[in-house]
């Protein structure tokens, strides 16, 4: 059962149904290659994000189809772009798909090249002012615990001619507490980076 989210919890995209809390198969599905609706959920599960997570933490996942968001909010993809999915975790849903309570999103794009790939992953930095530093995870890599209320911490990767996005953030002024630490999402992102190299 797959719940299809919105990009920005704005537009409500077809299929909605929750997931069950079951771990997702992590067999290397080919993710270093192309990206689909089918394998993204192997990009990681939810019992991963448990137990990385706050003591007690329990979450289910969503789908989101950020390339057909943008399509139906009338924005266009750089033509660079192939494909562009990812997971949204959170403690739950309502019937429209919105996360409540604090969240963690993966975002997942799929570029035509390493040279698209760099140049997405250029304007993502600078575009959200992230610091690059070498961690030995992925190709690339860049993080920032920004100082916007909401938003607790981002996390940027290039591995081959992917761009990965990790941010956590709460929904609701009343859950402050992150899904995840700073520390626990580098650590997520490393097990992720690995999941996309050939």
């Amino acid at each position: 059962m797959t719940i299809v989210a919105d990009a920005g919890r704005a537009l409500a995209i077809a299929g909605v149904a929750l997931l069950s809390t079951a771990a997702t198969n992590l067999e290397a599905n080919a993710l270093h290659r192309a990206l689909t609706v089918r394998n993204i959920e192997n990009v990681t599960a939810t019992d991963e994000v448990e137990r990385l997570g706050r003591q007690g933490l329990n979450v289910i996942h969503a789908i989101v189809d950020f390339q057909t968001a943008a399509w139906a909010a009338g924005e266009v993809a750089p033509a660079r772009v192939q494909e562009w999915l990812g997971l949204e975790f959170a403690e739950g849903f309502d019937d429209d798909g919105n996360a409540s309570g604090s969240t963690l999103t993966v975002s997942v794009v799929d570029l035509v090249n390493v040279g698209a790939a760099d140049i997405q992953f250029d304007e993502v930095r600078d575009e959200v002012q992230l610091v690059e530093s070498e961690q030995g995870i992925g190709d690339r890599f860049a993080g920032l615990a920004p100082r916007i209320p909401g938003l607790h911490t981002i996390v940027l990767i290039r591995v081959g001619d992917k761009v990965i996005v990790m941010t956590t953030s709460t929904v609701e002024d009343s859950d402050p507490e992150p899904l995840l630490t700073s520390e626990a999402l580098v650590e997520l992102a490393r097990i992720v980076a690995k999941r996309f190299e050939p």
